[in-house]
């Protein structure tokens, strides 16, 4: 049997405690074994869901001292602000938080440290239906336009400034508390626009200036999210018929305030799965 592939995750929020049990339960037969885990806390619950002490990380800082073959970030995005280039020297990284990647000088830092390292920089598709296919008109030079919808309750939002303010006035209607470049709203809303992050890296041609992002808060939308995603290609010269296509995910949730829906859980490791196999250089949609 081959060597095992050794993971470190750093986050142990939901979705890290879920990624957590899954290679604790069900890693061998993936190929797969859990490295280390590393928390802004390092609780009682992180080392009873361990069962190893050594398993546990607790300064960030002394990642380099576990041997692992990809470090998989489910924290936030000021996690990849400061150690994602470390990161990558050491190992494959796959990011949780891609609304990072809105900030020019550190998707250039990681894409320069992937290039002389060798290594791969995953971005999980997480909530993002067709990202593949976006990707690929990308690369044909056929993606016009991309726009994304996110809705949320109220509650699942996690803001601060002016949008936070909005949304605290929200009562019984839908507010549009976002509308315009994703590069923007990333910045603004880091924790819950990590899908159009995603679609703004998988429809690279158009990217963070041009891909659309739009944000609404809705106390109608309870025990769900919902994602509408519009893609448009080039127009027939013969008919100025233009290609297109729509899309909506309705996502159940843990209740009103969670941040990650359920099929986002399985998503993700799907993606973690496919992350498995290293592929070069560069970032990779999985």
């Amino acid at each position: 049997m081959s060597e095992l592939k050794t993971v470190g995750i750093v986050g142990f929020g939901r979705l890290g405690q879920y990624l957590v049990n899954e290679l604790l339960t069900n890693g061998a037969k993936w190929g797969l074994k859990l490295g280390f885990v590393w928390n802004r806390t390092a609780s009682q619950q992180l080392y009873d869901s361990c069962g190893d002490s050594n398993l546990v990380l607790e300064e960030l800082s002394q990642f380099d001292r576990y041997a692992v073959d990809l470090i998989v970030e489910v924290s936030h995005p000021v996690v990849i602000q400061e150690f994602g280039t470390k990161f990558v020297n050491h190992c494959d990284l796959m990011i949780g938080s891609p609304s990072c990647l809105a900030d020019k000088h550190l998707e250039e830092s990681l894409l320069l440290a992937s290039n002389k390292s060798n290594r791969t920089v995953f971005i999980p598709s997480g909530a993002l239906w067709g990202g593949n296919d976006i990707r690929k008109m990308s690369t044909r030079n056929t993606l016009k336009g991309l726009s994304i919808t996110m809705h949320f309750h109220p509650d699942s939002l996690k803001l601060d400034g002016e949008l936070k303010s909005l949304n605290d006035s929200i009562l019984d209607k839908p507010i549009t508390l976002y509308k315009g470049p994703v590069r923007q709203v990333c910045s603004l809303a880091p924790n819950n626009v990590n899908t159009m992050a995603a679609a703004a890296i998988a429809g690279y041609t158009l990217g963070f200036d041009g891909t659309v992002g739009c944000l609404i808060a809705d106390p109608n939308l309870k025990d769900y999210h919902k994602i509408e995603i519009e893609v448009t290609g080039p127009s027939n010269v013969a008919n100025n018929c233009r290609f297109s296509v729509s899309t909506t995910r309705l996502s159940p949730s843990m209740g009103n305030s969670a941040v990650t829906s359920m099929a986002t859980f399985a998503s993700f490791l799907s993606s973690l799965l496919n992350a498995n196999k290293h592929m070069g250089k560069g970032f990779q949609l999985c």
